[in-house]
């Protein structure tokens, strides 16, 4: 505090920094979003997000979601997508990130391990997504767990996956730190969900 501040008080000019000597107090800021202006003091408010859109692993898939960073404090957060009609029958983006995608009304297909939209007709053939190897590894676990739900898993693959032999898809590496180090690479079947890890305990 300067010597004049001592003598009158502090001259604030109605903000959080005196004029004369440069101290602060935690009223009357200047708030630009969650950072004051005048002191920096930050605030859990008014927070200046960009959007982007990524991937979070849940129940053994992956889930979309938005992560948000604040242009002013860089506080991180994950939100779920404000997904807004497209136009189009069943697409969405969302108005955060743009990420496009379909949400479908899915209902059974009678008599099939099927499902078929009620809004659009397109048709998710659980038997054809589970042994299609050109699906991705979610989709493919997810329709088997489908069939799994119908007791419509082929015998073949219940009979191979009690045998040891499964259907194996890499979902995990780590690499050595240092020489003599280990790593390992790890495995999930898309029919039984069975994890196996490969050890590499180096040279």
């Amino acid at each position: 505090m300067s010597t004049i501040c001592s003598i009158f008080g502090h001259k604030w000019n109605d903000g959080c920094k005196c004029l004369r000597c440069g101290n602060t107090r935690d009223s009357d800021h200047s708030w630009n979003g969650c950072r004051c202006r005048l002191c920096n003091k930050m605030r859990d408010e008014d927070h200046k997000f960009i959007y982007r859109q990524i991937y979070k692993e849940k129940d053994g898939s992956k889930e979309s979601l938005c992560e948000g960073t604040c242009q002013i404090c860089g506080k991180v957060i994950v939100v779920e997508h404000d997904d807004q009609p497209s136009g189009e029958k069943c697409s969405f983006h969302c108005k955060r990130c743009n990420y496009t995608h379909e949400v479908h009304v899915f209902k059974p297909a009678p008599g099939r391990c099927a499902e078929i939209c009620s809004v659009c007709g397109e048709e998710r053939d659980y038997m054809k997504i589970a042994l299609d190897e050109s699906e991705s590894f979610e989709k493919r676990r997810t329709a088997f767990k489908k069939l799994a739900e119908a007791s419509m898993i082929p015998e073949s693959i219940l009979n191979n996956c009690a045998d040891g032999n499964h259907i194996l898809k890499r979902i995990k590496a780590t690499t050595q730190q240092f020489r003599g180090g280990t790593s390992y690479t790890e495995y999930q079947c898309v029919a039984c969900g069975k994890l196996i890890r490969e050890m590499d305990y180096g040279d």
